[in-house]
C-alpha cells in the first residue's frame, strides 16, 4: 500500500514537472507555487476508545497554472499528506483541468467558461457537497446573472481525499488498506445565480444530484434478512442515491446610521433519494427485512453577520441551522427503520464547532460568534494581525431521538439537547506567506443523551501552521 501510494506521488510530481517544461519553453506568464501545513492535536477519549490521544497531519500541495494561447488554461494540483497516528502516507492529483474562457461581446453574454478534467463540483450554501470528480464544467456568465452545470465521475480518486463516504460499504472500503479508491458515484449540478436584485439581494438556485455506482449484485438485495446476512458472513449495506433542491437568498440587511454593515444568508434544501431499511415485512421468518425506502430530507439555515472595520475589525455573528433527523435511525449510516426515511442526507459533511463537529442530519445548531483584531491600532506591523475568536454552539437532536453524526450520543436515548461548546480561536500571520493559529475547544455535553462510557467534558486543543511559496 506504501510503495502504491508512493509511485502515485511520484506520477503527480511528473505532471507538474511536465508543465514547468512547458512553461520553460515559451510559455511566460506562469503562475506556480505551493504550500506547506502542519496540523497538531490533543483531544480527549471516550474510555475504552482506541483513537489516538494526539494526531499530525503534514500536507504538501503544488500547484501550476499555465496559459496555452489567448483562450485555454492548463491548471493542475497536486497533494501529499502524511498522518503520524496512525500512519499514512496518501497522494493525488486535487486539479487538473483544461479551461477554455470566451468572452463573445454578443447580446449580454460577457464571458463563457468551459472545463474538461478534475475538478471540484460545490452548492452555493455549502451544505450538500464539495467534491473533486473527474468531468466537465460550463459556465455562463451575464452582467447580473450566472448559469452552471458541471457533471463527474468520483471512482478514480484516492479515498484519501474523498469525504464523499455515504453507505456502510462506503465505510468499510475506507478501512480496507487493499482499496485505493473511494466510493464510484457519478454526480452533477445545475445552478442559477442571479445578482442585484431587490435590496442587492442575490438570488442562487441549485439541483445536485449522486448516484451510486457500486455493484448491485454485490451489496446487500431488497428482501434480504439481516440475520442471514450475518450467518453467511456477507457485508451490511446497499445503494444509495440522493438528489437536491437548492434555494438561498444572501445580501446586506439596511440599518440606517448605525455604524458598520449587516449581512444575512438564508438557505434551504430539500433532500430526495433512496434508501437501503430494515423494515417490518410479515413474510420473512425474522419479521424483518431489507427494502429501499424513498428519502424525504429538509435543511434550513439563517445567519447573521455584522461587521465594524473601525473597531478593531470587529466581526460578529449569529445563526441556526435545522437539519431534519428520524427517530427510528440506530446508526447513523443507512439506519432507516421506517417507511419514509426523514433523515437529511447531505453528499459529504460539514462539520459545526471544533470540537463535537456535528454534521447534517437530525441536528440543529445554534451559533454566536464574535471575532476582533485586538492589537489592530499597534504600530507593529505583526502584531496587527493577530485575530481572535470566541463562539458558542448548542446541539440540538431535531427529532428528539435517533442517531446522530457522533458515536459519542446514544441513538436510543430521549434527550433532544445534546449539548454546548465553546471555542477560542487565535491567528497570527506576522507575513503574508506564513502564519499560524490556535483553537482551543470544550464540550460540555448532556450526559441522559451520552452512550455508554463518552465524556461528559471533552477537550481539544489544536495547532496548526502554514507557509506558502
Amino acid at each position: 500500500m506504501m510503495i502504491s501510494t508512493v509511485r502515485r506521488f511520484s506520477l503527480v510530481a511528473l505532471v507538474l514537472a511536465l508543465g514547468v517544461g512547458m512553461a520553460l519553453s515559451g510559455v511566460s506568464a506562469l503562475d506556480w507555487g505551493g504550500s506547506l501545513t502542519t496540523v497538531n492535536t490533543v483531544q480527549t477519549r471516550p474510555e475504552g476508545s482506541d483513537d489516538p490521544l494526539f494526531t499530525n497531519t503534514e500536507r504538501l500541495t503544488l500547484y501550476l497554472n499555465v496559459p496555452l494561447g489567448a483562450r485555454y488554461t492548463l491548471e493542475t494540483q497536486g497533494a501529499a499528506r502524511l498522518d503520524a497516528n496512525p500512519l499514512l502516507l496518501a497522494a493525488d492529483v486535487e486539479r487538473f483541468y483544461l479551461q477554455r474562457t470566451r468572452n463573445p461581446q454578443q447580446g449580454n453574454l460577457s464571458e463563457f467558461v468551459t472545463r474538461l478534467g478534475r475538478l471540484t463540483i460545490a452548492d452555493p450554501a455549502g451544505v450538500v457537497v464539495r467534491q473533486t470528480v473527474d468531468g466537465a464544467a460550463l459556465v455562463l456568465r451575464y452582467p447580473r446573472a450566472e448559469v452552471g452545470m458541471s457533471a463527474g465521475y468520483t471512482g478514480f480518486i484516492n479515498k484519501e481525499f474523498t469525504s464523499a463516504t455515504m453507505t456502510l460499504r462506503d465505510s468499510t472500503d475506507q478501512e480496507d488498506d487493499d482499496i485505493y479508491f473511494g466510493p464510484a458515484r457519478v454526480v452533477g449540478q445545475g445552478r442559477v445565480i442571479l445578482r442585484n436584485l431587490l435590496a442587492q439581494q442575490t438570488l442562487s438556485t441549485a439541483l445536485t444530484f449522486q448516484n451510486d455506482l457500486r455493484d448491485p449484485e454485490k451489496v446487500a438485495q431488497a428482501g434480504d434478512e439481516q440475520i442471514e446476512l450475518l450467518q453467511a458472513g456477507r457485508e451490511l449495506g446497499g445503494l444509495l442515491d440522493t438528489q437536491y433542491i437548492q434555494l438561498m437568498v444572501d445580501g446586506p440587511i439596511p440599518i440606517g446610521t448605525m455604524p458598520g454593515q449587516l449581512f444575512h444568508e438564508t438557505a434551504y434544501v430539500l433532500n430526495f433519494g433512496r434508501t437501503l431499511s430494515l423494515v417490518d415485512d410479515d413474510t420473512v421468518p425474522s419479521g424483518s427485512s431489507y427494502q429501499y425506502k424513498p428519502i424525504r430530507g429538509h435543511l434550513a439555515k439563517v445567519s447573521l453577520n455584522y461587521f465594524l472595520p473601525d473597531l478593531l475589525g470587529t466581526y460578529a455573528g449569529l445563526g441556526v441551522m435545522f437539519s431534519s433527523g428520524d427517530s427510528s435511525y440506530l446508526s447513523f449510516t443507512e439506519g432507516n427503520r421506517s417507511d419514509v426515511s426523514t433523515m437529511f442526507t447531505p453528499m459529504t459533511p460539514t462539520a459545526s464547532g471544533v470540537v463535537f463537529a456535528a454534521n447534517p442530519g437530525n441536528i440543529t445548531v445554534l451559533e454566536v460568534f464574535y471575532s476582533l483584531r485586538p492589537l489592530e491600532n499597534e504600530n507593529s506591523p505583526f502584531l496587527n494581525t493577530l485575530q481572535t475568536q470566541v463562539a458558542w454552539y448548542s446541539f440540538f437532536r431535531s427529532a428528539g431521538s435517533g442517531a446522530v453524526s457522533s458515536s459519542d450520543i446514544d441513538p436510543a436515548s430521549s434527550a433532544t439537547y445534546i449539548g454546548s461548546e465553546v471555542d477560542l480561536i487565535a491567528r497570527f500571520r506576522p507575513y503574508s506567506d506564513f502564519g499560524f493559529g490556535v483553537s482551543t475547544g470544550l464540550f460540555f455535553a448532556n450526559g441522559s443523551a451520552l452512550a455508554e462510557g463518552a465524556n461528559d467534558v471533552d477537550v481539544l486543543v489544536r495547532l496548526d501552521a502554514s507557509l506558502s511559496f
